[in-house]
């Protein structure tokens, strides 16, 4: 693998650690599948964009969209690239 790919995944692996730490602190369940949007910088985006399918299974996630990075909004940061995840849930009957 180039070192480019093996960047992409570590920012996808950390990108659904942080979104399944977020579940958790706001106490989604398994069974809830909310619809994720992940404002990012540009750097970001390129890496995590062709990883949709696999955030969004891996985060239980109805959809994933992503958004650029506004200057106003902050949330958090992966390796000084900052980023922000909003997530709505969608319950399941």
């Amino acid at each position: 693998e180039n070192s480019e790919e093996c960047l992409s995944e570590g920012y996808t692996r950390e990108m659904c650690r942080q979104v399944q730490n977020f579940r958790k602190k706001h106490g989604f369940s398994k069974k809830d599948e909310p619809i994720i949007t992940i404002t990012a910088e540009q750097e970001l985006l390129n890496h995590i964009e062709k990883h949709k399918e696999e955030i969004t299974r891996k985060c239980g996630a109805k959809n994933i969209e992503f958004k650029l990075f506004e200057k106003t909004e902050y949330v958090s940061e992966i390796k000084g690239v900052k980023l922000s995840v909003i997530m709505k849930c969608c319950l399941i009957f």
